[in-house]
């Protein structure tokens, strides 16, 4: 109790509230993409995939899926694990999936203005997710941690080990009959520069935090 109790003083409420406030955000954005029907982020299309061939709720199969990712980053990943990691494995499946069954409630973008307009927003959302949740560092999520651990073992630059994670997660998607589409590469190349801009003037002069704070 008293670790715990350390732990959350270490970390401090603002950062612990940028990371939940990240998680829902980044589950809200994903909705979005799979509302838009362009295709998810590639470990997203993965699960997705998996969950409704399963015949699966997404966040239940999420909590399932996330096991085994969180076996390696106890084994090989250990100080990457924090409250972070246990609400992005046990949340984010739902939260994309609360906000998909409510988007759905308004019918399904037709038109490709409609979709393109649907996708730009989930952009905008993740991306602001994603920078909270990272400036945070408050654990890395279990998927998240084996493109990290892989660059840590492999003495393999992060971008490599990160595309060989995801090209798994898309190849996983397209065989399980998942959807891939703009959206899927969007996703994979182009919300670093998004999030760099979030990071910068948004989370962390909020969070009193920065990426570079990590790696000391």
């Amino acid at each position: 109790m008293n670790r715990l109790t350390s732990y959350f003083q270490t970390v401090g409420i603002r950062r612990i509230l940028g990371m939940l406030i990240g998680n829902i955000l980044v589950g809200v954005g994903c909705g979005f993409f799979k509302w838009a029907t362009v295709g998810n982020d590639p470990y997203s299309a993965g699960s997705m995939a998996l969950a409704a061939l399963l015949g699966m709720q997404l966040g239940v199969f999420n909590m399932l899926y996330n096991i085994m990712f969180f076996l390696a980053e106890i084994r090989w990943g250990r100080r990457y694990i924090g409250i972070g990691t246990i609400v992005n494995w046990f949340g984010l499946g739902f939260f994309t999936q609360w906000t998909f069954s409510l988007l759905s409630l308004m019918g399904t973008p037709v038109t490709w203005p409609q979709k393109i307009l649907a996708m730009a927003v989930g952009i905008v959302i993740i991306c602001f997710g994603l920078s909270l949740y990272q400036t945070s560092d408050t654990g890395l999520a279990p998927y998240d941690s084996l493109s990290v651990m892989m660059s840590q073992y492999w003495h393999i630059p992060y971008f490599w080990c990160r595309m060989i994670t995801d090209c798994i997660s898309v190849a996983i998607c397209y065989f399980a009959g998942g959807l891939l589409g703009v959206g899927t590469l969007v996703c994979a190349f182009g919300l670093g520069p998004i999030i760099h801009l979030f990071n910068r003037h948004v989370s962390e002069p909020l969070l009193g935090h920065s990426i570079g704070e990590q790696a000391s």
